[in-house]
């Protein structure tokens, strides 16, 4: 192998400079661009794998407009309440308008697709609504009942402000929603409902999250 490589430097060292770059175009360029890609893909295998930041509060928002102040609040806000690391863990959340009127059907339709399927993913763990959204989703199957969030039942002033719903297929009733108008969350008019998706981590977070609300 040593004899190889000594071989191949003498060979290059023999060329002029327009020889050498013509000779690594034909047989080290492709190689070169094939181990940088190989590089890069290690790079970000190794960054996805051992530096990824868990997420502990994730939601999407549709409809209802809120201020950086409460993005911030549902996100950093959130962190800093429960003394997570910044550096392992992170919350986001997402804003996006793609099922009022004025989105073409199909557009709504496909995001509202993606949507389901983060949700399966376990990606997204609740969502505040417009009204609208709210009951235009309510056959989706990915509401989870409060029943199921909060079996020991909801504190004030949660309590009095849920939303019920009706599955058109079996008639049967759930609580799924909370007025965050009603529950005094919401101000200056806005109407919003919150509901907790399947796809929460675990069966604390329902209560950790609307602990957190109240302390807003």
């Amino acid at each position: 192998m040593i004899k190889k490589i000594e071989a191949e430097i003498n060979k290059i060292s023999k060329l002029d400079k327009n020889q050498k770059w013509d000779y690594f175009k034909s047989y080290y360029m492709v190689k070169c661009i094939l181990l940088f890609i190989g590089l890069l893909l290690f790079i970000w295998f190794v960054k996805d794998v051992f530096f990824q930041k868990k997420a502990v509060n994730a939601g999407c928002v549709y409809g209802v407009e809120i201020s950086d102040e409460e993005k911030n609040a549902l996100t950093d806000g959130f962190l800093e309440y429960y003394n997570y690391d910044k550096k392992k863990y992170c919350a986001y959340i997402s804003t996006d308008n793609m099922f009022e009127g004025t989105a073409q059907q199909m557009d709504a339709n496909t995001h509202e697709m993606a949507l389901f399927a983060q949700i399966a993913a376990g990606e997204i763990y609740y969502l505040i609504l417009d009204k609208d959204t709210f009951f235009a989703m309510k056959n989706g199957g990915i509401y989870l009942t409060l029943d199921e969030a909060f079996p020991e039942g909801l504190k004030e002033p949660f309590r009095d402000s849920t939303v019920e719903l009706t599955d058109e297929e079996t008639g049967e009733s759930h609580q799924v929603g909370i007025d965050l108008k009603k529950a005094g969350i919401l101000d200056d008019g806005r109407e919003g409902y919150l509901v907790f998706t399947v796809g929460i981590p675990d069966k604390n977070y329902p209560g950790q999250f609307l602990d957190y609300l109240m302390s807003m």
